[in-house]
Formats: C-alpha cells, structure tokens, sequence
C-alpha cells in the first residue's frame, strides 16, 4: 500500500507542476484588474458566473440525491442547492440553484441577491473495468439580477468529456470542456468613477465585439480513499479564454467523510495559481434519498 501511495503521490506532483508552468497574461487582463480591483475583474471577466461541474458521477435509475454547498474568499460568500436524479442507469440530471451570491459593482457598492440555475445532464458512454468514458452538456439559466450585476442576464453554455480511471482505493477524472459564455454587457453606474479608472473600463469595451466567449478547459481531480469513511481529494485545472486572450489555473485540495450510506460531506479551498494570494474555501453537504 506504501508503494501505491508513492506512485500517486509522485504523479500528482507531476502534474502539479505541469499545471504551474507559467502561463502569460495579456495587458488586457492586468487592465481590468488594475482598474477597478476585484470589482472589474469578478464582473468584466468572470462575470459572476457559476461552474458546471464536470465528474463522473452517474446515480441509480430513479434515486435522487440533494447537496446543500457553500464557499467563500472572504469577500464573495455564496450558498447553492442542488438535486441530481437518475432518469436512467446512463443519464443523470443535475439542476444547482445559488440562492445567494454576492457581487461588488464598478462603483464598489455591495449587491447580495439570488444567483443563477444551472442545468446538466450527464450521460456514461462506456464502462470497462479500469476506465469508464461519460459526456456532459450544461445549460445556464439567467435568474440572477442584472442590474445589480449578480449575473449577466445572458446564457451560458458548456459541453464536455470525462474520462474516469478507478483501482483500488484510487479513482481520478480528467475532462475536457468547451464553454459558450454569453457576452456581459457594460454595466451602467450612477456614480461618476475616477478618471483613470473611467479611462481603463472605456478603453477595452471595444474588445467586446462578441456575443459568445468560447472557454477551453482542461481539469484533473484524483482522490484516494483512506478508509471506508475518509477519503482525500486534490486537482488541478487550466482555462484558456479564446476572447480575451487569458489564461486562469487553479489547484484544489479537500477531504470528504462519510458519515452514513446516505449522508456525506467533503470541504476543501481552491488557490488561484497565477496569483497566489487568491484563494476559495468551500463545503458540500450531500443526502441520498
């Protein structure tokens, strides 16, 4: 077991570093962020926007399961409901509501509200006794506010594959994703912006010529199960902005305990790997029904 325990350890290392080579940020980036902080950057580039969640999880035909989640940077607390069902022993749906989110706006005034509905369905393509092969389409539903620039007010969409590998105590999924996010319009404020900040904002919505931003990304999330009960989890994933020419890397590490057949609880924290200082605490809940 000692051996095994090496191996894995030795490859998530590996692609630990894999992940951390350097990837360029364009002034455009920088620009946003610099001007307006983390207001600018959450909105013009991230948008507020929740991830679909790509993984293998497949549940029984006719079983449902409820997860109640939460995560925080400090600034940005959010809490979801999710219920998966199993409308066949190959298709499972997914449906994640956020009934509350939070968002600065350019002029730094706080907004909390509801946030967005994301629908999946996940679908396992094949299934052999190491590797298992699934896909995955996810739609986002604009029922966050706007004009408080908890959402975009647009659709989102997000196709991907997911490869699973599992022996033993090991299990790991690698997914590649395509995203079609709808393009964020340029929020209007009532309170005058300082001139440099107003020059910046002005300066790059020529960029936006677009109605669709296509996302790339690739993720690796492997996780050992120490007992029964305890199990232990990291990842890694890099996305590739095609519009705006930006790259985001991030590395995830958790835990999850088991406390029953029925009920369960992971929690861990995502740290932003091109800029270290940025960081994601977060927890999920999960009940079987």
């Amino acid at each position: 077991m000692k051996n095994r325990f090496n191996k894995t350890l030795f490859i998530l290392i590996f692609f630990f570093l894999l992940f951390c080579d350097s990837y360029s940020q364009n002034n455009l980036r920088n620009r946003i962020f610099d001007a307006q902080r983390d207001a600018a950057y959450n909105y013009l580039l991230n948008a507020n926007r929740p991830s679909a969640d790509f993984s293998s999880y497949i549940i029984e035909k006719g079983k449902w399961a409820m997860d109640l989640g939460g995560s925080t940077d400090g600034d940005y607390p959010e809490a979801s409901v999710s219920g998966t069902y199993g409308l066949s022993d190959n298709i499972t749906l997914v449906g994640t509501f956020s009934f509350f989110t939070t968002n600065y706006n350019l002029s730094g005034t706080k907004f909390t509200g509801t946030g967005d509905l994301l629908i999946s369905s996940r679908f396992l393509l094949s299934e052999g006794e190491l590797f298992s092969h699934y896909a995955q389409v996810s739609v986002k539903i604009p029922t966050a506010k706007s004009d408080d620039q908890l959402g975009t007010g647009k659709l989102d969409y997000h196709a991907g594959l997911i490869g699973n590998f599992t022996k033993g105590n090991f299990s790991c999924d690698l997914a590649g994703t395509i995203d079609m996010l709808g393009k964020p319009d340029f929020p209007v404020t009532n309170k005058k912006l300082s001139t440099i900040v107003q020059q910046e904002i002005d300066s790059v919505k020529k960029l936006y010529d677009f109605q669709f931003q296509q996302n790339f990304s690739l993720s690796l999330f492997p996780t050992y199960s120490l007992s029964d009960k305890f199990s232990v989890s990291t990842g890694v994933d890099f996305s590739r902005d095609m519009k705006l020419n930006s790259n985001s890397s991030t590395f995830y590490i958790g835990a999850g305990y088991n406390f029953s057949d029925k009920i369960s609880f992971s929690g861990g924290s995502d740290f932003n790997i091109i800029n270290s200082s940025s960081y994601t605490i977060s927890g999920n809940l999960t009940i079987d029904f």
